[in-house]
């Protein structure tokens, strides 16, 4: 599935630096990572820092943090091949920016379904915000308002794109268009988790602008 593939990660032999192509600083780079190898490293990070680190016995601080060298010894138990190098380059060139790495230390940013206490700055300025959700899920979103079920919160994007593909993953997508502003405006809290992430608790169904139904990707802006 091509929405769902990843690209392979390389690191420039001159620099250092993780990227996606074969060639950096005028010269070729080192492969690290298959884009398959990545996809699966990707997954089972968030397995286990988002929602199931007790079932792989990994102790999170109250604020999502891990030793990277703990979650290198449970991966490499999956997967051989893996070590501090290829977390790290994951996390550097996530788009969506879900891993964060400080001082040794991994967390996922955003997407948990286990308590952890993570302080995100609240967004102020934002007018509109996108959610990804399936055409099974409407008419009851449009009855009660969107919930976060078994995540922490409600995920929005500002980005329709990412929307979308997020909703393609639930089923027939749809893309619901959402009143951030007027949100705010109404004393409900909206945090900004990453550059295109934002979260909020609930978003009651008033603030749902509009409802897109998008058949591809390619013609989200036909």
């Amino acid at each position: 599935d091509n929405y769902y593939s990843m690209k392979d990660i390389y690191q420039c032999i001159v620099c250092g630096l993780f990227v996606e192509e074969n060639n950096h600083c005028s010269s070729p780079c080192r492969k690290i990572m298959s884009g398959r190898q990545r996809l699966l490293l990707s997954k089972f990070l968030s397995l286990i820092l988002r929602h199931k680190p007790k079932e792989f016995n990994i102790q999170l601080s109250s604020d999502g943090f891990v030793n990277i060298l703990n979650v290198v010894d449970v991966a490499s138990k999956y997967y051989r091949w893996v070590t501090p190098k290829h977390i790290e380059a994951i996390a550097f060139l996530d788009s969506r920016e879900r891993f964060e790495i400080i001082n040794g230390m991994v967390r996922a940013k955003y997407g948990h379904s286990i308590p952890v206490n993570i302080k995100y700055p609240e967004a102020l300025n934002v007018q509109v915000l996108y959610h990804g959700t399936s055409e099974e899920n409407l008419k009851n979103i449009l009855e009660e308002g969107v919930k976060p079920r078994q995540r922490l919160y409600v995920h929005l994007t500002s980005s329709i794109e990412d929307a979308w593909i997020n909703a393609r993953r639930k089923g027939k997508p749809v893309v619901l268009v959402i009143d951030a502003e007027g949100m705010i405006k109404n004393k409900f809290k909206i945090f900004k988790a990453s550059r295109n992430i934002y979260l909020t608790k609930f978003i009651p169904s008033i603030y749902i602008i509009k409802v897109l139904r998008i058949s591809s990707y390619s013609s989200i802006y036909v």
